[in-house]
């Protein structure tokens, strides 16, 4: 279809940045931020109008050391604000393995 279309997929650009925090032996926390910026859709050489996008969310995460090798973790993807996206929100179980 894009290639019929001439449409370009847009080029999307992501930074986050956060920091990690010891809160007992065994449990531990982490906040950051990240933001999403995607360019405009390109149809036929044009630009697609209002189809640029960005958003920020925020990134909470709790962890526990279950085993001296293993971590677990529950986080999230809270969004702040945005601009042509959609207002979704993301739940993550992470499982950590060291060796």
């Amino acid at each position: 279809d894009d290639d019929l279309a001439e449409r370009d997929p847009p080029a999307t650009f992501r930074f986050a940045a956060g920091s990690l925090f010891q809160i007992d032996d065994r449990f531990h926390a982490s906040a950051g931020a990240s933001f999403t910026r995607t360019n405009r859709d390109r149809v036929a050489g044009g630009i697609v109008p209002r189809s640029d996008q960005f958003r920020v969310d925020l990134l909470p995460e709790i962890g526990v050391q279950l085993h001296p090798r293993v971590d677990a973790a529950a986080g999230a993807a809270l969004p702040v604000s945005g601009k042509n996206t959609p207002q979704s929100y993301l739940v993550t179980a992470t499982a950590r393995v060291r060796f």
